[in-house]
């Protein structure tokens, strides 16, 4: 059973809704981090560039405004194919970045230098190149449902193909890459911090520098996680059902994936303290000189989030903590 008119109409409009939120969340933490400055670690650069591919697919999910339900095989429905395939793809493997980043310095005890992230350009704009282009080769961007992607609806072999080829096969070797590398990673950050539980690495309050990075890089894999079990549920279940569309499932998908910007962009701006920055510049230009309590705490705060940004190396995180790592080897994520 096909979704009907009404229902296409709901679905559209809260894809709409919620990629607009996530637009307006990464533009508002893209200029507040070239407001501040806030781009000198490699986990922040890392994060924001995240942030843009997250901010350009829901730009291009936007398009829906001027394509409508059911979609037809126009230029706009393509070009909203092509490049919402390609954004996708570039977030998906940012946040495998991230990842990455993460178990090289919790689980092999390196730095990662400059080239890191020159290589994390190269390949990450290459693979979703490679990703986007090969599904065109066939003409097999177009109407997906009620949005513009690869076509594998009824007889359209090649579209079913390309989709896992290109996309699912890939998302869910992201999501296993994630786990393996979460597990690992944090069990190397409890051998540093040996009184500290995965519980507390998520979501402690003690802003130790080491902890701070963790729960930086850990939770925005986590958000892409969460954000796309709904879609991938939903297209398993159009496998085992291709004729029998459940509009419930349907309805999570657009609740959650187009919300991965927003999400990222709501902890991005409590990692770094945003609001407080914003009111100290209120405050430091005397347009609002109530705006954060005492000048003492203004300067608390301030000092606080410049620290919480900056990349540390989880040795002064070890000595903050009065923990002795038990080897004599102290992982770093610094970078310089």
């Amino acid at each position: 059973m096909t979704l009907s008119d009404s229902q296409q109409t709901v679905i559209l409009g809260i894809r709409i809704a919620n990629s607009f939120l996530s637009l307006f969340g990464t533009c508002y933490v893209l200029f507040s981090s070239l407001v501040f400055r806030q781009f000198r670690g490699l986990s922040s650069r890392l994060v924001l560039y995240l942030m843009a591919s997250s901010g350009a697919a829901a730009a291009v999910n936007l398009m829906g405004l001027g394509i409508g339900i059911n979609p037809t095989e126009t230029p706009l429905c393509k070009a909203q194919g092509v490049t919402l395939q390609f954004f996708q793809q570039a977030q998906f493997l940012w946040v495998c970045a991230i990842a990455i980043h993460l178990f090289i310095g919790l689980v092999l005890h390196k730095h990662p230098k400059r080239i890191y992230e020159i290589t994390c350009h190269i390949v990450i704009w290459t693979l979703a190149s490679i990703y986007t282009i090969l599904p065109a080769t066939t003409k097999d961007y177009g109407p997906a449902g009620v949005w513009c992607w690869i076509k594998g609806e009824d007889d359209d072999k090649s579209g079913f193909i390309w989709r896992l080829a290109v996309f699912y096969i890939p998302l869910f070797s992201y999501v296993l890459l994630v786990f393996v590398i979460y597990g690992m990673s944090f069990r190397a950050a409890q051998r540093v911090f040996r009184k500290v539980s995965i519980g507390d690495i998520l979501c402690s309050k003690k802003k130790t520098p080491g902890l701070a990075i963790l729960q930086r890089l850990a939770i925005y894999p986590l958000i892409f996680v969460v954000v796309w079990l709904f879609p991938v549920i939903n297209r398993i279940q159009n496998w085992i059902n291709p004729d029998d569309e459940i509009f419930g499932l349907v309805l999570m998908q657009v609740l959650t994936a187009p919300l991965f910007g927003f999400w990222n962009s709501v902890f991005y701006s409590l990692d770094i303290a945003l609001g407080t920055r914003y009111l100290n510049a209120l405050r430091r230009r005397r347009i609002c000189t109530c705006c954060v309590g005492t000048e003492l705490e203004m300067v608390e705060q301030d000092d606080f989030a410049d620290n919480y940004l900056v990349d540390m190396d989880l040795t002064s995180a070890s000595s903050a903590t009065g923990d002795t790592p038990k080897s004599s080897v102290v992982p770093s994520i610094s970078v310089t």
